[in-house]
């Protein structure tokens, strides 16, 4: 027990916490000091230097853990472009009837009645296959597809300065002839064209395009 007249022993000062820096609020969200600093160093090079510049003149030691040197970033890999399948050459389509005879010709004073504009003869034994047909003329003009000097179109009203062309299935006209333009060394397939009544002449200008078979 004290004596009477003693006094109780001073007690120490209460520390000062000081103040938290921006280091100690990044801290927060990280358990480890070194974790943080590398962290930084994969993501964002200028808060790397600039921390490491604050630890210095604080005179806190770098842990050995932290990459001061920017990291290497590897390139990502190449995708290869993804292969296109080609077309296997027995899956191939091509359009029928193709084009290789082209029978071109002109009028140069067509009349009331039908004249020869263009014609093809059929080779002996073989069978035009008849793709397609074009007219032009400055004037109105009629014309119309024959062969072995029967018609096998409509007649074909044309006005002037519009270019005419009309295409033709494979086959045309082979269910019901079966006969129908095939060669016999005579036979020609003929464009004709005419004036319309009342109408002016004009150089007709046309040809025949189809293969044979």
């Amino acid at each position: 027990m004290g004596t009477e007249g003693e006094q109780p022993p001073a007690q120490p000062p209460t520390p000062q916490i000081p103040p938290p820096t921006f280091f100690d609020a990044l801290t927060q969200l990280f358990s480890r000091r070194d974790k943080l600093l590398e962290y930084i160093a994969i993501t964002d090079r200028q808060i790397v230097d600039m921390l490491v510049a604050w630890l210095t003149s604080q005179g806190i030691p770098i842990p050995p853990t932290v990459v001061v040197a920017p990291p290497t970033i590897a390139p990502a890999p190449a995708i290869p472009a993804p292969a296109v399948p080609g077309v296997p050459p027995e899956m191939r389509v091509i359009p029928k009837p193709t084009g290789p005879i082209v029978a071109n010709g002109s009028l140069g004073v067509p009349t009331a009645s039908y004249q020869t504009v263009a014609k093809y003869a059929v080779t002996e034994g073989k069978r035009f296959q008849l793709a397609k047909i074009t007219v032009s003329c400055a004037e109105d003009i009629i014309v119309q597809l024959t062969w072995h000097g029967e018609a096998i179109t409509i007649p074909y009203y044309v006005m002037a300065k519009l270019p005419f062309t009309d295409w033709f299935p494979l086959d045309y006209y082979a269910v019901t002839h079966a006969e129908w333009l095939k060669g016999d060394g005579k036979a020609e397939l003929e464009l004709k064209a005419k004036i319309p009544s009342g109408g002016t002449a004009a150089e007709v200008n046309g040809e025949l395009v189809g293969e044979e078979s």
